[in-house]
C-alpha cells in the first residue's frame, strides 16, 4: 500500500498505523487523537470486528463529522474523506456506512498469505487499483486546520476517561 501510494503521489506518504506508530510509554488516546486530527483522510479496513470496536467507531465518526463540516458527502460534492477497503463480507456493517464505496479485498484478506504466491499477487493488483482513489481523496482535502488537533485529542481522551474503572484512591504499594 505504502509503496504504490507513494508512486501515485510522487512522494513518500505519511501513514499513521496505531500498532507501529505509538511507542511504549506514550498516551495512546492522545496519540490517536492527534494522528486523526492531522490525517487528511481515513483509510479503514472494514470488517465485522472494526464495527465492534468502540475506538474504531469513534475514529470513523470523527472523520464523518469532518466530512460534514467541510461539505463532503453532499449532492454537490459526493466525494468522501473515508476511502475504505472491505475485508469481510459486509452483511453486518451498519447502515450509515453502506453508501461508501469500498475496495473489495475480502476474498484476499488472509493473514497467512504467502509472499510471491498467486493470492499475494492478486491482492497487490487489487491494492494498485484502489490507490488512485486514495490519492484523489488526499488531493481534494483542504489545508490542515490547527483547531482539529485539540478537538480530536479532547474527544479521544474524554472517551478513554469515560471507559476507565472508577477508583477512589491510588492503590497502596509495598
Amino acid at each position: 500500500f505504502r509503496h504504490h501510494l507513494g508512486e501515485e503521489l510522487g512522494e513518500a506518504p505519511k501513514i499513521f498505523y496505531d500498532i507501529a506508530s505509538i511507542e511504549p510509554g506514550v498516551s495512546w488516546p492522545k496519540k490517536i487523537g492527534e494522528a486523526l486530527a492531522k490525517s487528511c483522510i481515513l483509510v479503514p479496513l472494514f470488517s465485522k470486528q472494526y464495527f465492534t470496536s468502540e475506538w474504531c467507531k469513534r475514529e470513523l465518526c470523527s472523520m464523518l463529522a469532518r466530512e460534514k463540516a467541510l461539505g463532503f458527502n453532499t449532492a454537490a460534492q459526493p466525494e468522501r474523506l473515508i476511502v475504505p477497503a472491505r475485508i469481510h463480507d459486509g452483511h453486518d456493517f451498519p447502515e450509515y456506512i453502506k453508501d461508501i464505496q469500498c475496495a473489495r479485498l475480502e476474498n484476499h484478506s488472509n493473514v497467512r498469505v504467502a509472499k510471491n504466491s498467486m493470492k499475494h499477487e492478486e491482492l497487490e493488483e487489487l491494492i494498485k487499483a484502489w490507490i488512485p482513489s486514495v490519492a484523489r481523496a488526499i488531493e481534494r482535502v483542504p489545508p490542515y486546520d490547527e483547531s482539529w488537533r485539540q478537538l480530536e485529542v479532547d474527544h479521544f481522551m474524554n472517551t478513554f476517561k469515560q471507559q476507565q474503572p472508577k477508583q477512589r484512591k491510588l492503590p497502596r504499594l509495598g
